[in-house]
């Protein structure tokens, strides 16, 4: 060997062979199921012994659901449809007191407006004025004479003959000052026939149209400083954001009225009223 290594002759290197698993040779094939059985045999002793069930070998699925699991999934079910049933019941109940306080309020309403148009109550603001209404009492009075007016006529002319020969019976007439509110409105103001009352009436009555007019303007300045601040408020945010700004809108011109002289007020009726 050393004359080999001498002569410059390369050793040769020993083949490294790759790790196999042992082969098991045998010439019998039931020896190999019988193998298979024991393994099985022991295998479902120990599941047996650590679960206390018996193990079934099989394919097992993700989504195959058990007994205990399709319980608590119908226990969630019913839950979840009694708390449906109980936010029903409770939206069912508040909408129900909602009606019914609208109707009451409706019913209020109702009430109060009658009250005002028989003259029953007068309502007042804190600084003693009459409270503006936007129903015209005065123009449903001559609605309500003009449909008496109407029926009379007709229930006139309906009349048979003979009805000429039974005596009318008379009518009776009165002045009730204290009517005119009723048949008027609550705003209507009764004058005095005396001549100094009188007058003294209706000084009050234009110290109160002016008390009411400076009311009115200060309620307009208030109610235009509210709009011109929420209106500069709108218009900060518009610039950042890059949009145009609101115009300031013109001003309303306000309604000419008509003056109206309360000196030309005529006295009283003499005359009863029918």
């Amino acid at each position: 060997m050393s004359k080999n290594l001498a002569e410059g002759e390369e050793a040769e290197e020993p083949v490294k062979r790759k790790y196999e698993p042992k082969k098991l040779h045998t010439t019998e094939v039931a020896s190999l199921f019988d193998l298979k059985s024991e393994y099985l045999k022991k295998k479902n002793d120990i599941v047996q012994s650590t679960t206390g069930e018996v193990y079934r070998g099989g394919k097992s699925s993700v989504l195959a659901v058990n007994k205990e699991e399709k319980v608590s999934i119908k226990k969630e079910a019913q839950e979840r449809k009694r708390r449906i049933n109980e936010h029903e019941a409770a939206l069912r109940k508040e909408e129900e007191e909602r009606l019914e306080l609208v109707r009451k309020k409706l019913k209020e309403k109702s009430e109060l407006y009658d009250k005002l148009a028989e003259g029953k109550v007068t309502l007042q603001t804190s600084d003693g004025l009459d409270v503006e209404f936007l129903v015209d009492f005065n123009a449903k009075v001559k609605e309500r004479q003009e449909d008496q007016l109407s029926k009379s006529t007709s229930h006139d002319d309906v009349q048979p003959t003979t009805s000429a020969s039974i005596e009318p019976t008379p009518l009776v007439e009165h002045y009730m000052p204290d009517e005119e509110r009723r048949v008027y409105g609550p705003s209507h103001m009764k004058f005095s026939s005396d001549e100094e009352k009188r007058q003294e009436q209706i000084k009050s009555l234009y110290k109160m149209s002016a008390e009411t007019e400076k009311m009115r303007a200060k309620n307009k300045s208030e109610a235009d400083e509210k709009a011109r601040a929420k209106r500069e408020k709108l218009n900060a945010l518009r610039r950042r954001k890059g949009l145009p700004e609101i115009r300031t809108p013109s001003p309303e011109p306000e309604p000419e009225l008509p003056e109206v002289n309360l000196e030309e007020i005529p006295m009283p009726i003499e005359k009863p009223l029918r």
